[in-house]
């Protein structure tokens, strides 16, 4: 399944309230995210947003204007700036995918001090779902998946992968109260993730 497949499927069918989910108005649709929502790694590296990556392919799929701010190795608090861009882009939704690299350099690297602390992660992602709650969009946002599960973090110590696990949980913590808060729609794609690994 691509990327751009699986958000849609997402929205539509597995955030909380489908009905609400099915009724989003993706006209106008913006991104905050990182590598993930720009495609590195995918189709062509000239592109500043890779037609193959997951924001590009549903904004096709749904016949979207999209306006993607989001920045390859972005964390938590490099989003507030995104946050700004995107709320002059008048969107009807916007998609927060945020905070991966908040865990993922401390994989790669096998340094559970590059984890970022967790009250900084939850304030400044508060911050940027505050400064995109203004727009009045419809608001989506997803969890962290398990970085330890990545080829490019295999062979992580155990007492390293369970330190950069349990952050990662405490960080979709902060994202589902934050969701919650802001009344925004919630994407597991932690838990999507963990039954796709699970089979």
């Amino acid at each position: 399944m691509t990327r751009g497949v699986l958000l849609l499927a997402l929205l539509v069918g597995l955030a909380p309230g489908r009905a609400a989910a099915a009724a989003i108005d993706l006209s106008r649709l913006a991104v905050v995210g990182d590598s993930l929502a720009v495609g590195v790694g995918s189709g062509d590296p000239s592109e500043p947003v890779r037609r193959t990556s997951y924001a590009s392919r549903l904004a096709a799929q749904a016949g979207s204007r999209l306006a993607c701010a989001a920045v390859s190795g972005a964390r938590v608090e490099d989003a507030l700036a995104q946050a700004a861009a995107v709320a002059s882009s008048t969107p009807t939704t916007v998609l927060v995918w945020i905070g991966s690299n908040d865990a993922l350099f401390a994989a790669l690297s096998a340094d559970p001090s590059r984890l970022t602390p967790p009250d900084r992660f939850e304030r400044a992602f508060r911050d940027v779902v505050r400064r995109v709650s203004g727009t009045g969009a419809t608001l989506v946002v997803a969890t962290v998946p398990d970085v330890t599960r990545t080829p490019r973090a295999a062979g992580l110590p155990a007492e390293v992968a369970a330190t950069i696990r349990d952050r990662v949980a405490v960080f979709n913590r902060a994202i589902a109260d934050t969701a919650r808060a802001a009344g925004a729609l919630l994407v597991d794609v932690h838990g999507l993730f963990e039954t796709v690994h699970r089979e």
